[in-house]
């Protein structure tokens, strides 16, 4: 099933696939670009507290996801294996990230009354995260595992991942500017304390904001299960008939897929690349209103510099792919990208850069955060269809289609990093950077924010330069990857016309580095 090499997927198909790549961007740029600033300096709950709900949450979540990932493989029904899950996920997620930033006003007031009232605060902030990332889980990994099935083509995976990216990042583009230069722009005042702060700082701001994000996850949620349901019977179909699924059969499934050298790599790089740059991300927003000193209006701005990269990376990404080699064209990015994420802060510590206020700031942030931008989205359409051409590898080793649990495992150890991440940059602001709640641009101390600009600036170098070295151990080639198609396709002709399935003759280099166990 899916797409045969050289064939195109209809235009159609691909744009409504690609909508479906707006319930993970909206609800991650919601959650991960204000959940912190909305808690923290808004309600005033302690930072450890929110980076420990966000931990507990997000490992909650790492570990629904081979649990869905499996139950997406297995599932039998009229509607295929992954179109049932896209038609119920996105109305219980998008009311999910409604609730997470909007608790009632008993919450809010308890929140400034003590230890008791920050632990209710806690909770539901915690709730309501473990509830909209579980449901995030049931669009993803179907959705990602439904690109995989599209197309069995090489080439034609990477252009199908490139646009899934683009509208990704158009979606959370058009979002964060809208969040900034309308919902969040200007002073208003804060209820808690009567205080006039800027927008962002203020909790009464975010009730437009999340039911617009809301509203917009459930649209494109629904939009991509209904226009792509008539691809259903060009799907591979189910493979674990007769199977039982059960919790240690799925993760039996997950510690399987360790067993294969290249997979094993991709997942250990995107580990060192979350840990550290996630920790810089959390702590991004902080940056730009108080160490940058930029005004709602100029972080807007962002969101059309994040565009402009992720049109770029994503629609490069397949022209390098036809000329070089996947593994090639991501090392290059993540190396680019572990250069690039530092230069702000050591072009201000060295009193490079202009001085805050300057007009010539802006650009030059907008400059480095596009080029950031475009490093990963065209590395985010590498990877994914590596994942895909493994699936065919996997396949060949088992028999077995089993694209959601090589999506859901690379999707838990992303968020077990992280998990850590949140945990670690919560524990950060607290005790290392010692930022205080409830504070104004120009009231916060020296020595805080070049606390503030070490976590967001050099960490990232870190994780990306080990990242650099396990993305390039991946070793399915292009050539690997047409010997595995051709014994594929020879394979399913002879078991559709009812011969016994015989082991394949794999490359003894691909035959060494298994997939999973036979079941």
């Amino acid at each position: 099933m899916g797409l045969k090499k050289g064939q195109k997927l209809p235009l159609r198909s691909k744009v409504f696939f690609a909508v479906g790549a707006g319930p993970d961007s909206l609800y991650t740029a919601m959650v991960a670009g204000f959940t912190l600033i909305f808690y923290n300096q808004g309600l005033m709950l302690r930072g450890d507290l929110v980076g420990l709900g966000l931990l507990i949450a997000t490992i909650a979540d790492a570990v629904s996801d081979p649990i869905i990932g499996s139950l997406s493989d297995g599932w039998r029904s009229r509607w295929g294996r992954r179109h049932p899950f896209l038609f119920f996920a996105p109305l219980p997620l998008a009311i999910s990230i409604y609730f997470l930033f909007s608790p009632p006003d008993l919450i809010v007031e308890g929140g400034n009354s003590g230890t008791s009232g920050q632990l209710m605060m806690f909770a539901w902030m915690t709730v309501w995260m473990i509830a909209g990332r579980l449901f995030l889980t049931m669009q993803n990994i179907p959705h990602l595992s439904l690109g995989a099935e599209l197309s069995n083509d090489y080439c034609e995976r990477a252009s199908i991942f490139s646009l899934n990216a683009i509208f990704a990042g158009i979606s959370a583009s058009i979002f964060g500017f809208l969040a900034w230069r309308i919902f969040l722009n200007g002073e208003s005042l804060r209820e808690i304390d009567n205080a006039w702060v800027p927008g962002q700082l203020n909790p009464a701001n975010y009730q437009p904001l999340v039911l617009f994000a809301a509203i917009m996850i459930l649209v494109s949620g629904l939009l991509t299960a209904w226009f792509t349901k008539d691809r259903i019977p060009y799907l591979h179909q189910s493979g674990i008939k007769g199977r039982s699924l059960s919790l240690w059969s799925t993760w039996k499934d997950v510690i399987g897929t360790l067993k294969n050298h290249s997979y094993r790599w991709t997942l250990i790089g995107l580990f060192l690349l979350l840990f550290t740059t996630g920790i810089g991300e959390a702590v991004n927003p902080l940056m730009g209103v108080f160490f940058w000193r930029l005004s709602g209006e100029q972080i807007a701005w962002f969101a059309v510099a994040s565009f402009v990269g992720v049109m770029v990376g994503s629609s490069a990404a397949p022209v390098a792919i036809r000329h070089f080699e996947k593994r090639d064209v991501a090392v290059f990015l993540v190396a680019t990208f572990a250069f690039l994420v530092p230069l702000p802060v050591i072009g201000r510590f060295m009193d490079i850069l202009p001085a805050n206020g300057s007009s010539l700031l802006l650009p030059l942030l907008l400059i480095q955060a596009g080029l950031c931008a475009s490093c990963v989205s065209g590395l985010n359409v590498c990877v994914m269809s590596m994942l895909a051409d493994l699936a065919d590898q996997f396949e060949l080793e088992t028999g077995l289609r089993q694209e959601g649990i090589l999506y859901s495992s690379r999707l838990f150890f992303s968020k077990l990093s992280s998990s850590f991440t949140y945990f670690v940059g919560g524990m950060l602001l607290q005790h290392y950077i010692l930022f205080p709640v409830g504070s104004n641009p120009g009231e916060v101390a020296d020595d805080v924010l070049f606390r503030l600009a070490v976590v967001s600036g050099f960490l990232a170098v870190v994780g990306a330069a080990f990242a650099t070295f396990a993305y390039g151990r991946y070793r399915l080639s292009r050539a690997d990857h047409a010997s595995v198609g051709k014994q594929l396709e020879t394979k399913r002709q002879r078991l559709s016309k009812g011969e016994a399935s015989s082991s394949s003759n794999v490359p003894p280099h691909i035959k060494a580095e298994p997939g999973l166990t036979q079941v």
